[in-house]
């Protein structure tokens, strides 16, 4: 009888050893896979900082001569003119007027309805699914929000997506709908 209990005693604390031993291996071997996606997310986080878009020119103002006018400076001139061109590009509020009457220019640009949700500001597209706050910014700009007309509407135009687009507001929630 006393050589069962000194077998089952071994065989516990066996057992109990072989436990700690695997728990202090697999700590150091998630450790250590733990550790490796860590520096991996790290080097991933510095390429992108790495790569981060930046300014191909740097500007400066123009220098003032000793009369206090400015200097002309091709360089600042062609970088107004690149800024002009950029800008050109991004979506503005334009009147009923001209959303009507484009003009030849926009002849062959596509009309778009959305809803703005002023209550959560959301945006909606016609089929009433939202379009996330990327893709607003993209196509809409960000000045519309407080443009609205006494009828709810606004109007912005998207030379960079040749889009017309209406927005209508509507006071309440998205998510009441």
């Amino acid at each position: 009888m006393k050589n069962w209990i000194k077998v089952m005693a071994g065989a516990v604390v066996g057992a109990g050893l072989g436990a700690v031993v695997m728990h202090f291996i697999d700590i150091r071997m998630y450790d250590a896979k733990f550790n490796t996606e860590v520096e991996r997310l790290r080097e991933d986080y510095r390429e992108s900082q790495e790569n981060k878009w930046k300014p191909d020119i740097l500007i400066e103002s123009p220098k003032k001569d000793e009369v206090g006018k400015e200097e002309s400076s091709d360089e600042y001139a062609n970088v107004m003119a690149k800024i002009e061109e950029i800008k050109t590009g991004l979506p503005k509020v334009i009147s009923k007027e001209e959303y009507n009457h484009p003009g030849e220019d926009a002849y062959d640009y596509d009309e778009y309805s959305y809803t703005f949700y002023r209550e959560d500001n959301v945006v909606a597209d016609e089929m009433n699914r939202q379009i996330s706050e990327a893709e607003t910014v993209r196509l809409l700009g960000s000045d519309f929000m407080d443009t609205f007309d006494e009828e709810g509407m606004t109007y912005v135009r998207n030379d960079n997506e040749k889009a017309l687009i209406d927005i209508l507001l509507d006071e309440g929630s998205y998510y009441d709908n």
